[in-house]
């Protein structure tokens, strides 16, 4: 394979991840994802209890009453869930993002089975991020 040759492979290979990576966000499933994150950052509220929720976690999890129910950090986290459970904008963040993953999940298995691999491990990150 010349050296031209490989150019444009390369080009050709670009340009349909580019087309493929638009077909893929121009699904309902990405734009709903989209519209309910953009609807949690324009709400304070849902915003102010994320925070909480996350800070209760944190606090539950740096203290040794993980496995008590009876402790404060649980009770507190427990009542900011139920908070979580009552937030409209929190609840539609929330099945949009699996609406999403489950739209993924398929595409991934579609693609699976003509490429040999499973696409989604591979392009998975190098680091034990995500």
């Amino acid at each position: 394979m010349s050296s031209h040759t490989a150019v444009i492979d390369r080009t050709q290979v670009k340009n349909a991840a580019r087309r493929f990576a638009e077909a893929i966000a121009g699904t309902p499933a990405i734009g709903e994802y989209g519209a309910a994150v953009d609807a949690v950052r324009a709400d304070e509220a849902a915003l102010h209890l994320l925070q909480q929720l996350q800070d209760a976690r944190r606090a539950l999890q740096m203290s040794a009453d993980w496995n008590n129910d009876a402790s404060t950090e649980r009770q507190r986290l427990q009542q900011l869930e139920a908070e979580v459970e009552q937030n409209a904008a929190l609840q539609r963040l929330f099945a949009s993002q699996k609406a999403m993953i489950d739209q993924l999940q398929i595409i991934n298995a579609q693609l699976r089975e003509p490429l040999g691999f499973d696409f989604a491990a591979l392009a998975r990150p190098a680091c034990s991020c995500g």
